[in-house]
């Protein structure tokens, strides 16, 4: 890792500056996804509290769970399919027949 002074010259750090600059950002992260999932699991748990405020009956808030379930593990799929049909197939199609055109178009 390195570093840029006032003139923008690159200063190089020595190894034990990387690693603590390096702990000290994986630390943030962790710190970040702490309060990320505090808040997801906070808010998840009052939702059927507020629908029974709100005048829900205990199926309707079964229906409402079942269907962000339902939706959560669609998009869930969806991503891994995408992942995985991006993985075994190539990254451009090969288009069969498009250079003898070429070829014969720019004679």
């Amino acid at each position: 890792m390195a570093r840029y002074n006032a003139c923008d010259e690159l200063i190089a750090l020595p190894q034990s500056q990387e690693r603590a600059a390096a702990f000290r950002f994986i630390v943030c992260l962790g710190f970040v996804s702490l309060f990320a999932d505090m808040t997801y699991e906070g808010a998840h748990s009052v939702i059927g509290p507020l629908l029974k405020d709100l005048g829900a009956s205990a199926t309707l808030v079964g229906v409402i769970a079942g269907l962000a379930a339902a939706a959560a593990l669609t998009r869930m799929a969806t991503c891994v399919h995408k992942a995985v049909s991006s993985m075994s197939a190539p990254t451009r199609p090969i288009p069969i027949g498009s250079m003898p055109t070429g070829l014969i178009a720019e004679r």
